[in-house]
């Protein structure tokens, strides 16, 4: 595995805010035309995560959107993020590691660190590690992390839930990582909000525009 990637060198987050288990591909040339990537993806000539839309940077409108919805959400968000901190602390003690889900995970795996070092002074670790649907989890970056913590510890969060085949493709990878050896992690994934009703662990379960997701990479990857 490459070496764990941390800011500012990658991305703007302070260092102990999140640990990026990725392999930094900024030199490479993975930006494709909409159009032509769907159409490739839909005659099975290429994976989804092969290629990225163009994602440009956002311009002023796109940033007042943000402003805006942060004002109207930020009481719900900060709802959110307590109960399925308070949660996770309750059920699993205080000696959680954290594992977000890039890239929606990554900002929602913050706020909850945050919450529980400003409430109850804890200081948790905190990894981003890759999941793509159809292709499974970095096993590599598991192996890191149970190699410096204990795998009962080891919580994985996301932003939200849809249908819920990210929460499929975490149990599927999980039980496929056991079977090939590792240690055995809880597939019980931790997120704000829960519309879908596809997993145990929820902040809430209404189906509310989270602000993070306004801007996409520029605050989660």
């Amino acid at each position: 595995m490459t070496a764990p990637l941390t800011g500012p060198g990658f991305g703007s987050y302070a260092p102990d805010d999140v640990t990026w288990l990725l392999k930094d591909l900024s030199h490479v040339d993975l930006e494709a035309d909409i159009a032509e990537r769907e159409q490739r993806i839909q005659a099975g000539l290429a994976h989804y995560a092969e290629s990225l839309p163009v994602e440009y940077r956002p311009d002023a409108a796109y940033r007042e959107l943000f402003d805006k919805v942060l004002a109207e959400t930020s009481g719900r968000l900060a709802r959110a993020v307590g109960t399925v901190t308070e949660l996770l602390l309750a059920e699993r003690g205080p000696d959680l590691t954290l594992v977000s889900l890039a890239r929606a995970g990554t900002p929602v795996g913050i706020l909850i660190r945050r919450w529980a070092q400003h409430h109850h002074g804890l200081s948790l670790p905190h990894y981003a590690v890759s999941i793509v649907r159809g292709r499974g989890i970095d096993a590599a970056a598991l192996d890191h992390i149970t190699a410096r913590h204990d795998p009962a510890s080891v919580v994985f969060v996301d932003g939200w839930t849809g249908k819920g085949a990210i929460a499929r493709e975490l149990s599927a990878a999980l039980a496929e990582y056991a079977a090939a050896g590792g240690p055995a992690l809880s597939d019980d994934l931790a997120v704000l909000a829960d519309p879908g009703q596809c997993v145990r662990t929820y902040g809430t379960r209404d189906d509310f525009l989270i602000a993070s997701a306004c801007l996409n990479s520029t605050v989660s990857g």
